[in-house]
Order: structure tokens, then C-alpha cells, then sequence
């Protein structure tokens, strides 16, 4: 667990699926709660970033070989969640790496520096999103779930 072997067959176990089953979003989704979890609950480690990182960046790329993917595979909101933590993991990394080093008192002051920064990006962020959902002709609705509503 956490070796970068292991990761790397974790990915291509990942693009086999992506290969052969289109249900392949639910695991990529799953992954990515389940890291989550694991840092919310203090349960972060440097394996646990070791294992998830390369599935991200590799699973990805392998996944956008596969011709019904393509370039969906970093385009469409099915992938989203797995690049949220992808970062969110980077940024707890970094805050791991950066309280070995400061001095307890100046690490609070960093900590409280990168959630203000952090909560601006994401205000922002969800500022964008809200506007290019609201001005999309079906406000976000995909063809999928518009045909569900409406079948006609």
C-alpha cells in the first residue's frame, strides 16, 4: 500500500475498466470520497497520497486513450470530484510539509493564510460555475437527464 507499483496498477486496472465498462465514473467517484474521508478524519499519510496521485494524473491519461472517452475524460463533471481532491490533497500535503518546518505559532498564521485564499478561490469559483450554469440553454441539465424529464 502506497508505493507508486501499486498505484500504477491501480491505474491500469482503472483504464481496463474505463475500457470495458461505462459504469467506470462511479469508481472514479468513489476513490476520490474515500480519500476524502480519510483526510477529514485525520487519517492522511503520505502513502495515501502516494497511492491516489498517480491514479489521478495516469488513470486519467489512460482514460482519454480510449476512443468512447477521449478528451471527456478531463472535460465532463463525472470526472470533477476526482480532481477536487486531487488538489485538495496536494494542498494538505503541502500544509503537512510546510508544519515541519515553521515553527508552531507562524503555522497557524499560514494555515489561516491558505483556508482565507482557499475559501476566495472556491467563492469564486462556484461564482463562475453558478453563471455559466445559468446562462447554458438547459441550465445544466445534460440530454440524458432532460430526456428522462421529457421524453417527447
Amino acid at each position: 500500500m502506497g508505493s507508486l507499483f501499486y498505484a500504477t496498477l491501480n491505474s491500469l486496472s482503472y483504464f481496463y475498466m474505463v475500457f470495458s465498462w461505462g459504469g467506470y465514473a462511479f469508481i472514479i467517484n468513489l476513490i476520490p470520497m474515500h480519500v476524502l474521508l480519510c483526510i477529514v478524519t485525520g487519517r492522511y499519510s503520505s502513502q495515501l497520497y502516494i497511492a491516489y496521485a498517480p491514479l489521478v494524473v495516469l488513470g486519467t491519461l489512460l482514460a482519454a486513450l480510449v476512443p468512447v472517452v477521449g478528451f471527456n475524460a478531463v472535460m465532463t463533471s463525472k470526472h470533477f470530484a476526482s480532481f477536487l481532491v486531487f488538489i485538495i490533497i496536494h494542498v494538505v500535503a503541502l500544509m503537512y510539509h510546510i508544519k515541519g518546518i515553521l515553527s508552531p505559532k507562524i503555522f497557524k498564521v499560514a494555515l489561516a493564510l491558505v483556508v482565507s485564499i482557499g475559501l476566495a478561490v472556491c467563492c469564486a469559483m462556484v461564482a463562475v460555475i453558478i453563471a455559466l450554469v445559468a446562462s447554458s440553454p438547459t441550465k445544466g441539465w445534460s440530454e440524458k437527464s432532460l430526456s428522462l424529464l421529457d421524453p417527447q
